[in-house]
């Protein structure tokens, strides 16, 4: 009997410690004590791998959201908004340096800039345009160094 139960005893915590819990956690707060920054995360064999975060104005509205590593680092597109919620920016990372197109816009919603990053630096030709959508700017930052 005893055998039975030291058995089934090593066998649930075995299972336990090789399952996958999956959480959120608020890494940083505002005064007012609402989130400033959350990360989700999964927690497997031990080791925290880290999915998504989102970071908020001290109005609650999201600041900016994007997916992580399991590292921690930005990967994928992040999206930021401004206080009132409206679109301000979209860059895309790979491990942690912007790596593909970033697009800022104005309050009006009109599009600021929009160009290409390789590698954490800027490339190839970047555009800029005024507050009603006409292009103001072309800068061109070269070959990207891969």
């Amino acid at each position: 009997m005893k055998t039975k139960y030291l058995f089934t005893l090593l066998f649930t915590i075995t299972m336990l410690s090789c399952r996958t819990q999956n959480g959120r956690v608020v890494t940083e707060k505002f005064d007012n004590g609402k989130p400033k920054t959350e990360r989700w995360f999964a927690v497997e064999h031990g080791d925290t791998l880290f999915s998504r975060e989102v970071q908020y104005h001290s109005n609650g509205e999201k600041s900016l959201e994007g997916a992580l590593t399991a590292a921690g680092e930005r990967d994928s597109t992040w999206t930021a908004w401004r206080e009132d919620g409206k679109l301000w920016s979209q860059t895309t990372y790979t491990n942690g340096k912007e790596n593909g197109v970033s697009v800022a816009y104005y309050p009006n919603g009109q599009k600021y800039y929009e160009g290409r990053y390789v590698n954490g630096r800027r490339a190839g030709i970047w555009l800029f345009y005024d507050e009603t959508g006409r292009e103001v700017n072309r800068q061109d930052f070269g070959k990207p160094l891969e």
